[in-house]
């Protein structure tokens, strides 16, 4: 294993540009039950992923739980805006080559609650030979923990799913004028939710609110100290579908709904959780 010079780096980045997302959906491998059970996820031998609960952000605090989770919910096209005005185009770069700047910013403080003793700030890139081929992946020789492709999407992944929480779909594009409008865009999206709160997504004192003061409610205030996140976002969730679909089979029984223009999910009270960017 060798330290990844500049040509090799950009080799790799124009090959993975155009593999990335299939090679996403290759490495989707975990189970949602133990998610939903607060099961800790082995990635390898190296890297265990523990699930925090609401205790955890009380006492870490979810800004900075955000923060540590922040690069693996992110790709390329969610941080297009903040990379354009560092000089990088979004275009140019691999979402393995973000990762790799977005964890130098993980606060070992805060990442000992989900990866434990990992130094994310130790890994940098490095060329691996397997079977006659070489491959860059991240590499912290220190704790001799390995980070390539396969590796980094798992991990990105599982951590997606438990806070349900996913990054948009990919925007690429070489047109120069297609770019500017773009990140015109972005721009205007930052700046409508700096001025308008309410398009920001809810904050977990407000989802908490909201679940212990709905009948539905099964948890006590301190009885929810315990409960994972994963289960508390999912039972948040399922109240507003228990409200939604009540709502739509009433209108349905009152005459005052066309139902026939309503997708028969939506009457299901039992349908599955879609995720969101």
């Amino acid at each position: 294993m060798g330290f990844a010079n500049n040509d090799l780096v950009q080799s790799a980045i124009e090959a993975q540009i155009a593999n990335e997302e299939n090679n996403e959906e290759e490495y989707f491998d975990f189970n949602p039950l133990q998610l939903y059970f607060g099961d800790d996820y082995v990635v390898n031998d190296k890297i265990t992923i523990h699930q925090p609960s609401i205790q955890d952000y009380i006492t870490y605090g979810e800004e900075n739980i955000q923060s540590v989770i922040y690069p693996f919910i992110s790709n390329t096209t969610k941080c297009r805006l903040q990379l354009w005005n560092n000089g990088i185009d979004w275009n140019d770069i691999t979402n393995q080559q973000l990762f790799s700047i977005l964890i130098k910013s993980i606060d070992l403080e805060y990442s000992k609650l989900m990866f434990g003793n990992i130094d994310f700030h130790g890994f940098s890139f490095f060329t691996e030979e397997k079977d006659g081929k070489e491959s860059v992946i991240l590499y912290n020789p220190i704790q001799d923990i390995k980070i390539d492709e396969p590796t980094r999407i798992k991990m990105c992944k599982y951590i997606q799913y438990m806070f349900h929480t996913f990054p948009p779909e990919e925007e690429f594009t070489s047109s120069k004028t297609l770019k500017r409008d773009l990140i015109n865009r972005d721009k205007q999206n930052l700046l409508a939710m700096k001025r308008d709160s309410s398009l920001k997504p809810p904050s977990l004192l407000s989802m908490i609110s909201f679940y212990l003061n709905h009948p539905g409610s099964k948890y006590k205030k301190n009885e929810l100290r315990n409960v994972g996140i994963v289960e508390f976002y999912d039972s948040v969730q399922r109240l507003q579908i228990y409200e939604s679909t009540h709502a739509v089979i009433n209108g349905s029984y009152s005459g005052f709904v066309d139902t026939s223009k309503i997708p028969k999910n939506e009457f299901n009270f039992m349908r599955d959780l879609k995720g969101s960017a």
